[in-house]
């Protein structure tokens, strides 16, 4: 049985009413509630850090449902959430404050991949489409696409967290990133190869 922001998303509602993802690519914007973020109005250069998480659940549905309930305990929130399957959704508008990473949240944009430390190891497919979506962001902010500037929510802040964890495969991700701006760079040209 789909969830409410199944039933929403694919019945057109948010698209209805101008909730279309600002990364092209995503597969549509399903807000947080307002006790989960900060509303703000970030400029470009305000923005200088891409955090990486993990969810440390089974599906994107439970981290929206998260990230949408008024009652989200911890007031929880990330601007992007990469599924299984690498579709990515829009939780938080760029311009605003996710709470996702303590006093790096003012400068970072979070997103959280679908996995967890225990089964659910990231995906293929996951490293794909956050690798463009990280490019993306990165090119809009003019943040450097380095170790540097995006970085693990364990490596921000000093907490308990073990998170993106040991399972994040960061040789693989930034790979997948040189890979991918490769791509990105050629786009233009792969029709004149044969």
């Amino acid at each position: 049985m789909a969830s409410w922001w199944e039933k929403a998303l694919n019945s057109g509602y948010y698209e209805k009413r101008g909730f279309v993802s600002e990364y092209p690519s995503a597969a549509g914007f399903v807000p947080a509630h307002s006790n989960n973020f900060t509303k703000m109005s970030r400029s470009a250069s305000d923005i200088t850090l891409i955090v990486i998480h993990i969810t440390g659940g089974d599906t994107a549905g439970s981290a929206i449902n998260t990230f949408a309930a008024e009652d989200n305990p911890n007031h929880t929130s990330a601007h992007y959430i990469v599924g299984r399957t690498g579709k990515i959704y829009q939780t938080v508008w760029e311009k605003d404050r996710a709470h996702h990473a303590g006093s790096a949240n003012r400068r970072s944009i979070g997103i959280e991949h679908v996995a967890d430390n225990r089964t659910n190891y990231p995906t293929q497919e996951q490293y794909n489409a956050s690798a463009a979506l990280v490019l993306y962001l990165c090119r809009k902010y003019s943040i450097p696409a380095d170790r540097e500037h995006i970085m693990g929510h364990q490596e921000v802040i000093t907490t308990s967290h073990n998170c993106p964890g040991p399972y994040w495969d960061w040789a693989e991700y930034m790979r997948t990133i040189s890979i991918v701006r490769t791509l990105i760079n050629l786009g233009p040209l792969l029709p004149l190869l044969p």
